[in-house]
């Protein structure tokens, strides 16, 4: 046999080994592919692409699974390799060369990247579910609409329709917000979004008239501070967390003094898992209100605004002094021992902020101050039966129990009381054993 006629042949047989490793390289990734085995289609992959490196179908394959893997930095260099073989820009290789640059935190360039992918494919929803979420992160409201509303046309998500609805309230456009909620309500109608968003869309429209009340007046008076309060706190009895911060925080901009605006504020926060926000922002601990979002209570809001609008006028230590019992009755024992140091400064001889200050001391376990204190309240009011009690109870529990039965003796002769008629009789035990 002639050299050349074994040159050919022994190219014949190696191309016929590898069409045959081909072909069963392409049988194992179709399995692969069928058992949605990621792991097998990168290996499979590499290995028809060590004979065939320039096949497009196979590394889009291989991209797609190093991308469903979080395998980023190895998807880049697929990609990148991709690009080189595709003639045109491609959709999907720029969505996921998109979402790359936004896990290395590089947001500009993934949002350019996927608005290339949605100009080349309009309808591909990955790149357009990306720029809503992008720019919802951004808070453009703007442009997350325009993004949702665009995802709507191609599917009828209830996070989208539930979203949209918000937004549109939050333009005050009502129709939409109206039309979006019919859709939710009908496509999904027992989904927990729709559950959620039912009874906020409810409030809302009850209370039209109301917001549209509250919108008119602070476009005439855009620095009113009762009216921004007003309608943020209206949109937190909605739950709509964002728009009730966008008008608390303003509000705290225009006059960050007021404890009643910094209250308000550090609710709202709070009801929106915001606690440890309020409290580096605003220096005092909300915690409590973001359990089943608790709130304080209108009464208490309008007595503290009502107390600090005096306070501005003409400041008194009686008047101080009622706003440190409004945060004791709340749990702020801080805040409270703050003002009511504020209100003895005023006045040191304020019968009710001696009172609260002995209060807060004992609570504190100071009990020689509070009793200080509370001496000092029965020089002034002999009668106060509130420091008599309080008195004679701290005189028991360290064991003076001769001066605490005196008290609570002049306490009985103002006025009887089953309680302390008691805790003399206690008393008045204990001195008998003692002198046995």
């Amino acid at each position: 046999m002639s050299l050349f006629i074994k040159l050919i042949t022994a190219l014949l047989l190696l191309f016929s080994a590898l069409y045959g490793l081909s072909a069963d390289s392409q049988t194992e990734l179709l399995r692969a592919e069928s058992k949605k085995d990621t792991h097998a289609i990168i290996e499979i992959s590499k290995r028809i692409l060590k004979n065939d490196p320039a096949n497009p179908t196979i590394l889009r394959k291989l991209s797609k699974a190093q991308f469903s893997l979080g395998l980023y930095k190895q998807c880049h260099h697929t990609l990148l390799r991709l690009n080189e073989i595709l003639n045109d820009e491609d959709a999907e290789v720029l969505y996921m060369q998109g979402t790359i640059e936004s896990h290395q935190l590089n947001a500009e360039e993934a949002k350019r990247l996927w608005v290339k992918s949605t100009i080349l494919d309009p309808n591909y929803i990955l790149p357009i579910s990306n720029l809503a979420k992008y720019y919802e992160s951004i808070e453009d409201d703007e442009n997350q609409y325009k993004y949702l509303k665009k995802l709507s046309e191609l599917r009828h998500d209830p996070n989208d329709l539930a979203q949209l609805g918000r937004l549109s309230f939050a333009a005050r456009d009502w129709n939409s917000m109206q039309k979006y909620t019919a859709r939710l309500r009908k496509a999904h109608p027992s989904d927990g979004i729709t559950k959620n968003w039912n009874p906020i869309y409810d409030k809302i429209n009850n209370s039209r008239e109301v917001i549209e009340n509250l919108d008119v007046s602070l476009l005439k008076d855009p620095k009113n501070i009762d009216l921004i309060i007003e309608r943020a706190s209206t949109f937190n009895r909605f739950e709509l967390d964002k728009l009730a911060i966008i008008d608390a925080s303003k509000a705290y901009e225009l006059d960050s003094i007021s404890l009643f605006v910094k209250y308000n504020l550090g609710v709202i926060l709070a009801n929106s898992g915001q606690a440890l926000k309020a409290k580096e922002k605003l220096g005092i601990n909300f915690n409590k209100y973001s359990y089943k979002r608790r709130h304080p209570g209108v009464k208490f809001f309008q007595e503290l605004r009502r107390l600090e609008k005096r306070i501005r006028a003409d400041e008194s230590a009686d008047d101080v002094q009622q706003i440190a019992n409004l945060l004791h009755n709340e749990g702020q024992i801080e805040l409270a021992y703050l003002e009511v140091n504020r209100a003895l400064s005023i006045n040191s001889k304020c019968k009710p902020a001696l009172y609260l200050k002995a209060k807060i001391l004992e609570r504190r376990n100071k009990t020689k101050a509070s009793k200080e204190l509370l001496k000092k309240l029965l020089v002034l009011e002999p009668n106060h039966l509130e420091a008599l009690e309080t008195l004679g109870r701290i005189q028991m529990s360290v064991g003076d129990f001769e001066k605490a039965s005196q008290n609570f003796k002049v306490f009985l002769k103002i006025k009887y009381d089953k309680r302390i008629n008691d805790l003399y009789r206690s008393c008045f035990e204990s001195l008998q054993k003692a002198s046995l």
